[in-house]
């Protein structure tokens, strides 16, 4: 894949983000269920039922222009910033990502 490519697919919108963007919604995250985790309650986003492949891992392309909110997840996140900045609260400790 040329970059020229992969630009136009990383920077396209996707229907998900046309729909926050046109109605400014978030996305609903009730399909998620709610843990009571040191004393606060997030959320359990559970991928391994979502994502289920041949392959021990999956690259995923995170939806922009709303917010996460805090939660946990039964898989490793690895966060990879093709451009621009990302905001991140790990573990109450707020990092940015370039």
């Amino acid at each position: 894949m040329n970059f020229e490519i992969l630009n136009k697919k990383l920077f396209s919108l996707t229907t998900s983000e046309n729909s926050y963007l046109k109605y400014k919604t978030s996305p609903n995250y009730t399909e998620h269920s709610i843990i009571n985790l040191a004393g606060k309650e997030v959320f359990a986003f559970s991928y391994k039922k979502s994502h289920q492949s041949t392959t021990p891992f999956f690259i995923r392309k995170q939806s922009r222009f709303v917010p996460v909110p805090e939660h946990f997840t039964d898989v490793i996140e690895i966060n990879y910033v093709y451009n621009g900045q990302s905001k991140h609260k790990v573990n109450g400790k707020e990092i940015l990502l370039n």
